[in-house]
């Protein structure tokens, strides 16, 4: 199934931002509820990638088993699951149409896929360096991705910080599409021209000083010196912000299981910031070198390090691509010039080369130098994650967030591994990192499976209608009494999304709420959106915010396209006689033109809510009557006189359950009754006609509903 598309940047804040309060109705039901976050040890599979080539870098893909060696704190483990996985590199004929990409998986199911997340640093970057990383990257995207491959995307901007455009996924046209939209308005580093400006400044004053300049020419050329030191400060400002975020998303990518590969197109932070340089060491004067930084700094060099030990202990090998192209000299333009004039020690120190190769280096990744190469750079990168295998091995699990070391030796001689060092076991929800929250709950959102947990099914329901002229979708979902207790208590929040036909997020709308009160009556959540006729997505996430335990529900619904004239009717809601109903409407973040808040579902079904509640799930058996609520319009034609009838289906049989109804019109609702104390357990479609008498025009929708056993 595909996995849909992630919500960008507004998706990961909103709803840390915005703290919405709108429970409708009800007093406080039951006692409060405190969650203990309680481990037991747990017996589980896990599942390491190896990756294993010969002295020369070529994979070696015919071991076996019993090849393998692995050790976890240092005891040797019995290997109980074996795959090998090998895709071929796509081989490049005169025309497109010949190309050879096959995927040649040698086991008959999957257990790992691999994992890229393409990540654009924009911040360290040029114009040229971004748009030839959009190349390289569409171009891996292309020619490269197998349909198995998971696929996420991320970037970094002074401005915005990390933003988190895909989730993994295997829907890699959406991966495109976000690419394909990337722009240069984002680019707010130029480091490399900032410290080639600045080091000019230094030379050029120290050579002032050698020809005994004029003073007023040498006052000049200090304030000049001077703004450019107060714009490397704030450089090395957005330095430590990088580290910081790349530390902890390694850390919010600890518990995806198997290597994940980050393909970094950057043009790196200068290496002069971490080690200084040599620049004219005789002759600039110590208070010069001191002020100018020609000794690095050492918090930042620190900081780094232990970031790219982050990536490793967090099995995420990062492949460094550096997109300036080729290196210039350090009196040339980096935005318009690639020749090499001007080599040598200064000018590797002002380039971001080494620091690249050094996250390589940590992570076990590969460092590759010129973007210009991205076609035989990201044939490389396929070559080394294309073939892998797969060792599955049993642990008993513990909750305590604790390292665990490991260690795969193969027995055959010759043979390089390339495997994770290490893994950490679960931790509970209150140790997760701010991140980490964020990445729980996109997994919810977006994920059919998450990884993190399996999440408790809701009943749902969605429907479309019409209010005022406005077409709507109406998304409903239930907490049934008592049945779910661990997701109750004090601060839980609900979120409801709904996507369209192509899987983007087009609405999103968020409460936060204690439904520690509210266990003694179901829990009816609800949100309305105006959208435009399609077919639509609904899907609620509802997640405690102190234990991180969550239920989901998903239902799907179409808004019918414009109606110039004639009758319109909407599928009908399904009301049943049942008390203590408690009602929260997730009012939306941004309110739209023509968009109308409603403090109640009634506003929109007109039904007693203090004796009646909508129908979300089966029908229990006994219960008199369904109560049926259909919005109907006739549109642009002299209303004369509506008949309005029903067929009930029974699905086991197909055969018509007789029934006599009477329909009331109010306003835009027609209202009438259906008996279901005798109806037989088992599936139900139930058939709606409206025919205008004068014209005949005629409309019809169904529903169905389900009589519990």
């Amino acid at each position: 199934m595909k996995r849909n598309a992630c919500l960008v940047f507004f998706l990961i804040v909103s709803f840390y931002v915005f703290n919405l309060h709108a429970v409708d109705s009800a007093p406080s039901l039951g006692k409060k509820i405190q969650e203990a976050e309680e481990h037991d040890v747990t017996v589980t599979l896990k599942l390491i990638q190896v990756y294993v080539t010969d002295k020369k870098g070529n994979p070696v893909m015919d071991l076996e088993k019993d090849d393998f060696e692995l050790y976890d704190k240092g005891k040797l483990k019995t290997i109980t699951d074996f795959e090998k996985h090998v895709l071929t590199v796509p081989v490049f004929e005169a025309t497109k149409e010949e190309k050879k990409d096959e995927t040649v998986p040698l086991a008959d199911t999957t257990k790992l896929n691999r994992k890229f997340f393409l990540f654009f640093d924009f911040a360290f970057n040029t114009t040229r360096g971004v748009l030839d990383s959009k190349k390289a990257a569409l171009h891996f995207i292309d020619e490269y991705l197998q349909p198995t491959d998971e696929v996420g995307l991320l970037s970094f901007s002074a401005g915005e910080g990390l933003v988190l455009h895909e989730i993994l996924t295997t829907d890699h046209h959406k991966v495109r599409e976000v690419v394909e939209g990337f722009g240069i308005k984002k680019i707010l580093g130029r480091a490399e021209n900032l410290e080639r400006q600045y080091w000019r400044q230094v030379m050029e004053l120290d050579e002032l000083r050698k020809q005994g300049a004029d003073p007023f020419e040498m006052a000049i050329k200090e304030q000049e010196k001077e703004v450019l030191e107060t714009a490397r400060i704030e450089f090395q400002f957005q330095i430590s912000s990088f580290i910081k975020t790349v530390k902890d998303l390694a850390k919010a990518l600890r518990y995806l299981p198997g290597y994940k590969h980050i393909i970094l197109f950057s043009s790196g932070i200068p290496r002069v910031v971490f080690e200084g340089t040599l620049v004219n060491t005789t002759e600039v004067r110590q208070r010069d070198r001191f002020e100018a930084g020609t000794w690095g700094n050492w918090k930042l060099r620190t900081d780094y390090e232990n970031m790219n030990k982050e990536l490793a202990t967090s099995s995420c090998a990062v492949h460094t691509v550096y997109s300036a192209g080729n290196l210039p000299g350090l009196n040339e333009d980096i935005e318009t010039d690639y020749a090499v004039k001007d080599g040598g020690m200064i000018n590797g120190q002002l380039s971001g080369i080494a620091p690249l190769q050094w996250i390589s280096e940590a992570s076990g990744g590969k460092h590759f130098g010129n973007i210009k190469n991205y076609d035989s750079i990201m044939k490389e990168i396929q070559s080394f994650t294309g073939s892998y295998y797969v060792l599955g091995y049993y642990i008993d699990e513990k909750w305590d967030g604790k390292y665990r070391k490991l260690k795969v030796k193969v027995k055959r001689k010759g043979c390089e591994v390339f495997a994770q060092e290490g893994y950490f076991n679960p931790k509970p929800f209150s140790k997760y990192s701010k991140l980490e929250k964020q990445w729980h709950f996109l997994e919810l959102a977006l994920i059919e499976n998450p990884r993190f947990q399996t999440p408790l099914s809701l009943p749902s329901n969605a429907l479309s209608c019409e209010v005022d002229g406005f077409p709507c979708f109406l998304m409903l979902s239930i907490i049934p009494a008592g049945n779910f207790d661990e997701i109750f208590g004090e601060k839980v929040e609900i979120v409801n999304l709904i996507f369209n036909d192509q899987n983007d997020v087009v609405s999103l709308k968020r409460v936060e709420v204690d439904l520690s009160k509210y266990q003694k009556g179901d829990v009816y959540n609800y949100s309305v959106s105006y959208l435009p006729p399609g077919k639509y997505r609904g899907r609620a996430v509802i997640r405690n915010l102190d234990t991180g335990k969550a239920a989901i529900a998903s239902s799907e619904a179409i808004i019918p396209n414009d109606l110039e004239e004639g009758i319109r009717l909407y599928p009908p809601l399904l009301i049943i006689p049942k008390t203590n109903s408690i009602y929260i409407n997730t009012r939306g973040i941004k309110k739209e033109v023509g968009e109308k808040e409603y403090s109640a579902l009634s506003s929109i079904y007109p039904f007693d809510a203090l004796k009646y509640s909508p129908l979300v799930g089966e029908l229990e058996r006994g219960i008199p009557e369904l109560l049926v609520l259909a919005r109907g319009y006739v549109l642009d034609m002299p209303e004369g006189v509506v008949k309005f009838y029903t067929r009930l289906v029974y699905e086991p049989t197909w055969e018509e359950v007789p029934i006599r109804i009477t329909v009331r019109k109010t306003g835009g609702v027609f209202t009438f009754t259906v008996p279901t104390g005798d109806l037989l357990p088992g599936r139900y479609y139930l058939y709606l006609f409206a025919e205008e008498q004068d014209t005949h025009a005629r409309a019809n929708v169904n529903t169905t509903f389900m009589v519990k056993q």
